[in-house]
């Protein structure tokens, strides 16, 4: 196999390889983001239902200063 070939090969596989790497990333992303969303949805709705900001937090695991800007975006809307 000639050198030129081999290095096509290689190239190829590496390509392949970060393809697949940054698929992976980026459906771990996804996931991630869609766990935050769920988790702010959930405490919007809790808010709505007048639950004290304090056990919001406890129960979503969100920080009280995100549930605060919730707080602020709903009474703003």
């Amino acid at each position: 196999m000639a050198l030129s070939q081999a290095y096509l090969e290689w190239e190829k596989e590496v390509k392949q390889k970060g393809k697949q790497e940054g698929e992976l990333l980026g459906k771990q992303k996804g996931r991630q983001e869609g766990k935050q969303e769920g988790k702010q949805e959930v405490a919007l709705n809790m808010l709505r239902s007048g639950i004290p900001v304090s056990q919001i937090a406890q129960f979503t695991g969100l920080s009280l200063q995100q549930i605060q800007q919730l707080q602020s975006e709903f009474n703003n809307s």
